[in-house]
C-alpha cells in the first residue's frame, strides 16, 4: 500500500514520466475534490479580505480592532498549513511546471499590474521591485520558497521543530521584506507541519467533542483580543520585522514569536475544526481562492485612495464594514470573474517547457 506522502514527512517516490494526458488531468482540477479543504479555503479567503477591509478602522474602534487581531493570529497560519499539507509530493517535472505557471507568472504579473495600479491610479512613482514583494504578494514568493525548501526538510526527523527553529532564529536579522525572507521563515513551521499531518489528522477534527472544545477556544480566543486590544501590536503578527524592528530584545522577542505562533497553532486549528464538511453551492468557490488573494488589493488600495474605506466622521456602520469582506470574496470567486482570470492566473505556457518523453 502507498502511504500518503505526509506521514513522515517524506516525498512521495517519483513517477513514470507522466504523458501529456496525464500533465493535462493533473492541471485540471480534480474530480475528487474534498470539500473540507474547499470550504475551508472559502472561509479563510473571505478572513483575508475582511481584515483588509477592516483594517483603516482599527484605531477608532475596539471591536473591529479585536477582530482585525483575533483573525491575524490564525489565518495565515491556517493557510500556510493548508499549503503545506496540498504541497507534500516530489517535486517532479509536472509538478515543476505548475509551480512555474501557478506560483512564479503570476507573481510576475501582478507585480507587474500592482505597480502599473499604483503609478496610474494612485498617483505613485512607477517602479518594479520584483525583490521586494507588493504588500499581499509575499505569499507568493512564500509559497514558492517553501516548496523548493519541502525535500529538504522530508528527509530530517522533526521537521516542524526545525522549522519553529529556524522561525525563532529569523527574527534576530533585519531581512525584512526582501523576497519575503522573514515570513517565509516565521511561517515555515506551519507549512512543514502541514506537510506533516495525514488526513486522519484533519479527519479526527470532526469529532463532537473536539468541535466543542474549538468554540470555547475560539471565544477565549475573542475576548483575549478585545481585553487586550489597546495593548497588542498589529505588527507582531506579520512576521515581517525583527524583534529590534519590535523594539525588543532576542530573548524577549523569540518568547513573543514562540507565543504567537502556539496561540497562531490553536486557534488555527480550532478554526479548522469548524470548517462545514459537506459540499455546497460555496464550496467550488473555494477552489478559486488565488483569483480572490490576487484580485481583492485592487479593490481594497481603491476603495482607500477614494476615501470610501477611511476611519473618521462620516465612517461606515460596522456591519456594512463587517459585510464587505464576505461580499467582496463571493463576487471575486464566481465564475465570471475566474473566467477573465484565467490568463493570469493560469497561464498556457507549454511552449516553455520539454515534451515529456
Amino acid at each position: 500500500m502507498t502511504t500518503h506522502p505526509s506521514q513522515s514527512l517524506h516525498l512521495a517516490p517519483a513517477p513514470a514520466p507522466a504523458t501529456p494526458v496525464a500533465q493535462t488531468r493533473d492541471q485540471a482540477p480534480a474530480l475528487g475534490r474534498d470539500a473540507f479543504f474547499d470550504n475551508a479555503k472559502l472561509g479563510l479567503i473571505t478572513l483575508v479580505v475582511t481584515g483588509h477591509a477592516i483594517e483603516p478602522f482599527i484605531r477608532g474602534d475596539v471591536a473591529l480592532r479585536a477582530l482585525y487581531l483575533l483573525i491575524y493570529a490564525f489565518h495565515i497560519p491556517a493557510f500556510v498549513l493548508l499549503a503545506g499539507h496540498h504541497s507534500a509530493k516530489r517535486l517532479d517535472a509536472g509538478r515543476g511546471q505548475k509551480l512555474i505557471t501557478g506560483v512564479v507568472v503570476p507573481y510576475l504579473l501582478f507585480e507587474v499590474l500592482y505597480s502599473v495600479f499604483e503609478w496610474k491610479v494612485m498617483g505613485r512613482p512607477l517602479s518594479f521591485t520584483f525583490l521586494t514583494p507588493y504588500w499581499l504578494m509575499w505569499f507568493l514568493v512564500s509559497l514558492f520558497t517553501w516548496r523548493l525548501l519541502l525535500p529538504v526538510f522530508a528527509s530530517l526527523r522533526g521537521a516542524p521543530l526545525w522549522g519553529l527553529v529556524l522561525a525563532l532564529l529569523a527574527g534576530t536579522t533585519a531581512a525584512g521584506y526582501s523576497l519575503s525572507l522573514s515570513r517565509t521563515f516565521t511561517f515555515l513551521p506551519f507549512f512543514l507541519l502541514g506537510a506533516w499531518l495525514r488526513p486522519e489528522h484533519f479527519a479526527a477534527l470532526a469529532r463532537p467533542a473536539v468541535r466543542v472544545a474549538a468554540v470555547a477556544v475560539l471565544a477565549a480566543g475573542a475576548w483575549l483580543a478585545y481585553d487586550h486590544a489597546p495593548e497588542l501590536r498589529a505588527r507582531w503578527f506579520y512576521g515581517a520585522h525583527s524583534y529590534a524592528a519590535l523594539k525588543l530584545d532576542a530573548a524577549d522577542g523569540a518568547l513573543l514569536r514562540l507565543s504567537l505562533l502556539t496561540a497562531g497553532a490553536v486557534l488555527g486549528v480550532a478554526f479548522l475544526a469548524l470548517v462545514p464538511r459537506r459540499r455546497s453551492w460555496l464550496t467550488k468557490l473555494g477552489s478559486r481562492s488565488l483569483a480572490v488573494f490576487l484580485l481583492h488589493g485592487f479593490a481594497i488600495k481603491l476603495a482607500v485612495h477614494l476615501g470610501y474605506l477611511r476611519h473618521g466622521p462620516n465612517t461606515w456602520p460596522v456591519w456594512a464594514i463587517l459585510a464587505l469582506g464576505p461580499a467582496l470574496t463571493l463576487l471575486l470567486a464566481s465564475r465570471p470573474v475566474a473566467w477573465l482570470t484565467r490568463p493570469l492566473l493560469a497561464p498556457r505556457l507549454s511552449f516553455l517547457f520539454r515534451r515529456a518523453s
